[in-house]
């Protein structure tokens, strides 16, 4: 069955501020890959709530209460008492409650648009240069008779629960799926500077075995 994802913002001390529902953005998928692209409206509206403002963020899958494990990513970071408060928040039967509906940041509809961007993580004090990301990880594909250059976004993976657990997830045939879950409940900002003593981290998102 496929799995069903609810990208999460909460503050510093794990309140959910709100979670976001996929097919209320140009009827984007809600499974995990098909709307963890760059570009696409359904996460560049998560980014417009941690422009230049931290927030722990967790793409909560609907498969991520069960079983638990403690030994997943997310799982260490949490407790899962916690969790399935969180949880049932975002996937349960008053979910509706805490659903929120934010604008899309403008001017990032193509891959190359994130040049000079970055994703900070201020609980690692580390980040990702999506510039840097896009380039390496990213594809060429047709249609309508041009070339378009196509990427993974990495903020859905690396903050995913429950990754792996359905279909259409990131599966352990592609490249650094371990790393998904890696950044679940971190506080992390979308922003054009990254603090001088923060270090560079490397991943490789591709879907290709």
């Amino acid at each position: 069955m496929g799995q069903y994802y609810h990208p999460t913002l909460l503050d510093e001390q794990y309140k959910v501020d709100g979670w976001l529902y996929s097919h209320s953005y140009d009827h984007t998928g809600l499974k995990l890959m098909e709307h963890s692209y760059m570009g696409v409206s359904f996460v560049n509206a998560v980014l417009a709530k941690i422009k230049d403002n931290p927030m722990r963020v967790a793409w909560i899958g609907d498969y991520s209460d069960d079983p638990w494990s403690g030994e997943e990513p997310y799982q260490k970071k949490i407790q899962k008492e916690q969790f399935e408060e969180i949880f049932n928040k975002v996937h349960g039967e008053n979910d509706d409650d805490y659903q929120i509906h934010p604008e899309p940041l403008e001017g990032f509809d193509k891959a190359t648009d994130y040049n000079g961007w970055y994703l900070v993580n201020h609980t690692r004090r580390s980040y990702v240069d999506l510039g840097e990301f896009q380039h390496k990880n990213g594809w060429q594909e047709e249609w309508s008779g041009e070339k378009h250059w196509c990427s993974i976004h990495p903020l859905p993976l690396l903050t995913a629960c429950g990754n792996d657990r359905g279909g259409g997830d990131y599966h352990d045939c592609f490249p650094d799926c371990n790393k998904c879950g890696l950044w679940a409940f971190d506080l992390i900002e979308f922003s054009q500077s990254v603090p001088f003593s923060y270090n560079c981290e490397q991943y490789c998102f591709k879907e290709e075995e």
